[in-house]
């Protein structure tokens, strides 16, 4: 609906509605491995600091933060434990974000 559809690789939703279903860790590495490429060349875009701590733990490359759930723009920004390499305000800036990245050298 915003545009973005060209900029993914693979979208990948949840199967389940069980409790574990929450941790999106393994779903992570599973991502990962089926598109063939490790996780630091992945971005992951959640909507809650649990969705940043599963890419942390996934090492994914950058985790991006969305404020369209149930946690806002700051509680995103400054959560104590789980801190996003980006927080957005809505779906819409990630096209943005991406070119942006685009355009910044990578270090390592």
């Amino acid at each position: 609906m915003v545009g973005l559809a060209s900029y993914f690789d693979q979208v990948i939703t949840q199967s389940t509605a069980s409790i574990r279903a929450l941790d999106k860790t393994e779903s992570l590495r599973h991502a990962a491995v089926h598109a063939s490429v490790l996780p630091q060349a992945c971005m992951y875009v959640g909507d809650e600091p649990r969705d940043v701590m599963a890419a942390t733990q996934t090492d994914y490359g950058a985790k991006v933060a969305v404020a369209t759930g149930p946690a806002t723009f700051a509680y995103l920004r400054d959560h104590p434990q789980h801190r996003p390499d980006f927080v957005m305000h809505s779906m819409d800036e990630l096209i943005g974000l991406l070119d942006q990245l685009k355009l910044t050298p990578q270090t390592g």
